[in-house]
């Protein structure tokens, strides 16, 4: 018989073990894990199944039950899994991204010493970096992030490493291009286990960017970027080549496929033969790609294909616009992607991608600092490390102006634009279509689509932020601010803190959104985005873009008198969208005085260069040559000629003016009646071509060079600013024949 103290111990025993089961349990229904009973979204079939022994109808609730029902769900929604899922906080471990095994097993076998290990890891892979022995430097840095996967700053900062650091070591391209696609890999695979990061999507988008698209050898980094995109079956060198000799059929096929990518090896990197372009496709067959060669061209898994694009989609707010207008979804289904996709549409889905965690834009319409976010926000949204916040959200619109940029550098202007590469074929070997075919490739996308795109994009970017109030806005925000000190530290008080000062919180937000607006218009740049989107999108500019770009090719080509015809066809177009614009030249960028400047200093050196002009110089030169001593000639001669130059320059490009055009055919028609006419300008028996040289010449367009500035004294009208004419002509002054 067991003694009394025997007893006691056991009970107590026995009352310990019910209480921890007990607590045990009901800590599952406080966590969640188990659902309480009448709580769940099924309570109607629940109960059926209770009443009728599973069958599957389901009936509403008896009344008696819906005040227990209710109960339930108020404990339900207290329960931790609810709460941490409520609102879309997603608290939850599984819920900031993708879970994984290695990596979880990894910090568990370190059994709490994994920040000593990540010392030494870190430590080892700074070592390996410095020796250049790169594999074991991208072995050492997936360890690193494995071990802690949640913590985004290594894995930002060593996929910067693998894409910047680790690829400029490599002289070969194709080598820098693998380092730099492991590096957005690599951060691509950080994003999916830390789905609440905004900064590391944007970091992916900005490598894309950046190095594919604005860096050093961006020409041909782009091309293999291009590649990626293309089955490794339809860039088969072996397909192009029969018998030793280029098969033009199927390499024709191939271009007409690739358009993009054969002009940019064509223009920009000199590859003009077909054997060049087919040997460009051998030396880079095994690029990083979407495509398993080895499974007759089958996509990889999302997570293992190059270009890393995001697997989830926005599905609603600001981001889900922002996704459609980069035809998100198309690039997540790679077999509508074609020739046009490029580094910046995968760079703008990113972008797109990395809006989804930012709070709202202001439903005021007007501009705001970053938003001090406090309670539930907190958890339901992230605000960026870098840039400001502002500079963040117009990373779409900034990368679609890339984008814009790119296709009206590249010669795609419209929908009409043609490249031909046997418009110049020398030879046989150069041609890359066979005689009597028509060689026009064309793409589907242009730089006046995409400027459409661009406009759109930053219009939507100022209205939602608030970047281009209309006067009766500001005047309205002024008045409210009237007597409000400027002094941030008003945003932390409240309406009562505000009263004790004399201060109302419509004074202060309005001074805050003056002080907003006035500190976010120089460092956007807004007013130039949205000006000079609008002026490139416009078909005037679009012309222009094409003239000019003829000339070019003209001039390279050495076809002197087209080159100069085109030269101011294309300034006289661009002065007229500069007219139609003002806006687009007279804001804070140069870039519109220095593409006129650049066009004008080309034709004036053509013109310089010409026999005619020269052979004038060399008499008024030779005049001179009692005044000046004889060592003297020829630095005078080119003086003479440059100014020559610049008087013809002016008078070819102001006869086509509209204006000058109008006015000469009304002179024309006017002398036929009017005899003063014949007197006054003896030209009109020639025409109105001559009529219109008279005018720029001797008549009332006599502007001449000075029709650069329209006539006007005033840098807020001159077409270009005094200083920057005055440099311009410095530069001429040292162009020297030939140069």
């Amino acid at each position: 018989m067991a003694n009394p103290f025997q007893k006691a111990v056991t009970r107590r025993k026995w009352t310990y073990f019910l209480l921890i089961i007990g607590l045990f349990t009901l800590s599952l229904f406080w966590r969640g894990k188990i659902p309480l009973p009448l709580a769940n979204e099924d309570r109607a079939t629940y109960l059926n199944q209770l009443r009728r022994g599973g069958a599957d109808e389901a009936v509403a609730p008896e009344p008696a039950t819906n005040a227990v029902a209710a109960a339930a769900d108020w404990l339900y929604s207290r329960t931790i899994e609810k709460q941490a899922s409520a609102d879309a906080l997603e608290l939850r471990e599984l819920e900031q991204g993708d879970p994984e095994i290695t990596s979880t097993a990894m910090r568990l076998g370190t059994l709490g010493s994994r920040g000593f290990v990540i010392t030494a890891l870190w430590k080892a892979a700074i070592e390996k970096f410095k020796r250049n022995e790169w594999h074991e430097f991208e072995f050492l840095v997936r360890t690193v992030t494995r071990l802690q996967p949640n913590f985004t700053t290594p894995w930002i900062y060593q996929s910067w490493n693998l894409s910047y650091n680790v690829s400029v070591e490599n002289d070969r391209l194709n080598d820098m291009y693998f380092y730099i696609t492991r590096g957005i890999e690599l951060l691509a695979e950080g994003e999916r286990m830390n789905r609440k990061s905004p900064d590391m999507r944007y970091q992916i988008g900005f490598y894309y960017q950046n190095k594919f698209s604005v860096s050093d050898k961006v020409r041909t980094l782009s091309s293999l970027f291009q590649l990626s995109n293309i089955p490794p079956g339809e860039r088969n060198a072996k397909l192009f080549r029969k018998d030793g000799q280029i098969d033009l059929a199927e390499f024709g096929d191939f271009a007409r496929k690739n358009p993009q990518l054969c002009r940019r090896l064509y223009d920009q990197l000199g590859y003009t033969r077909p054997e060049q372009i087919v040997q460009f496709l051998e030396d880079n067959q095994n690029v990083p790609t979407r495509f398993d060669k080895n499974r007759n061209d089958r996509l990889f898994a999302p997570e293992q294909q190059f270009p890393a694009l995001p697997i989830k989609l926005p599905e609603s707010g600001s981001a889900k616009a922002l996704a459609d207008r980069f035809r998100f979804t198309a690039m997540v289904a790679p077999s509508e992607t074609n020739d046009s996709f490029d580094a910046f549409q995968a760079a703008g889905a990113w972008y797109a991608y990395s809006m989804e965690p930012l709070p709202p834009t202001p439903a005021s319409g007007l501009p705001e600092y970053a938003p001090d976010l406090k309670g539930v926000d907190r958890f339901k949204y992230r605000i960026p490390k870098s840039p400001m916040l502002i500079l963040f959200r117009q990373a779409c619109p900034r990368v679609q102006t890339y984008r814009a940029e790119r296709h009206t550098k590249e010669g795609w202007f419209d929908a009409d634009s043609k490249w031909r590469p046997d418009l110049r074929a020398d030879s046989e070997a150069d041609r890359w279509f066979p005689r009597g075919v028509d060689g026009a490739l064309e793409t589907p996308s242009n730089s006046q689509v995409e400027w459409d795109r661009a406009f759109a994009l930053w219009s939507d970017h100022a209205r939602l932020n608030g970047l281009r109030l209309s006067p009766e806005t500001l005047a309205n925000l002024e008045r409210d601010a009237q007597g409000v000190p400027d002094d941030y530290n008003l945003l932390n008080m409240d309406e009562e803190q505000l009263k004790m000062r004399g201060l109302t919180k419509r004074g202060r937000d309005a001074r805050m959104a003056l002080r907003t607006y006035y500190q976010q218009l120089p460092v956007t740049n807004i007013e130039y985005f949205v000006s000079s989107s609008e002026t490139e999108r416009d078909p005037i500019m679009i012309d222009a873009r094409k003239k000019l770009m003829e000339a070019k090719q003209a001039d390279t080509a050495g076809d002197k008198p087209s080159a100069k015809k085109f030269y101011a066809e294309g300034i006289n177009l661009y002065r007229q969208a500069l007219r139609r614009f003002p806006a687009y030249h007279r804001n804070r960028s140069q870039k519109a005085e220095e593409d006129l400047l650049e066009t004008q200093m080309q034709l004036t050196r053509l013109l310089e260069l010409d026999p005619e002009v020269d052979s004038l110089a060399r008499k008024q030169g030779l005049a001179a040559r009692g005044v000046i001593p004889a060592a003297d000639e020829d630095a005078l001669r080119q003086i003479v000629a440059l100014n020559l130059a610049r008087r013809v320059a002016g008078t070819l490009v102001t006869v086509l003016d509209p204006r000058v055009v109008a006015r000469a055919a009304e002179l024309v028609k006017a002398a036929a009646t009017d005899p003063t006419v014949k007197q006054r300008i003896p030209a009109v028996a020639q025409g109105p071509d001559a009529v219109a040289r008279w005018l720029v010449t001797e008549g009332e367009f006599k502007y001449l060079w000075e029709y650069v500035t329209d006539g006007s004294e005033t840098d807020e009208n001159r077409w270009i600013s005094k200083d920057n004419e005055r440099q311009l002509l410095d530069r001429m002054r040292n162009i020297a024949p030939g140069g």
